[in-house]
């Protein structure tokens, strides 16, 4: 079974998220997924940027009025 983590930055504005998630993203085991919680200012192409560049997977994407979750998948 997956683990699933849940990091809320929606107090933060940008680069200050994708910054974070870059460092938590780093230490996560494999098989697991984190769920993000962004303000609406974040800017979603980053984190598409950084899953390429980390050769993760962003599995899903909601917008509701108010924040933007994002979940990112670890398969290795």
């Amino acid at each position: 079974m997956m683990e699933i983590r849940r990091l809320d930055f929606r107090g933060y504005m940008c680069p200050m998220p994708v910054l974070m998630a870059h460092r938590a993203l780093k230490q996560l085991p494999p098989h697991t997924q984190i769920l993000f919680r962004l303000n609406k200012q974040s800017d979603i192409r980053d984190f598409e940027l950084l899953c390429d560049e980390m050769g993760l997977v962003l599995k899903e994407k909601r917008e509701s009025e108010d924040e933007i979750q994002l979940v990112i998948v670890s398969l290795d």
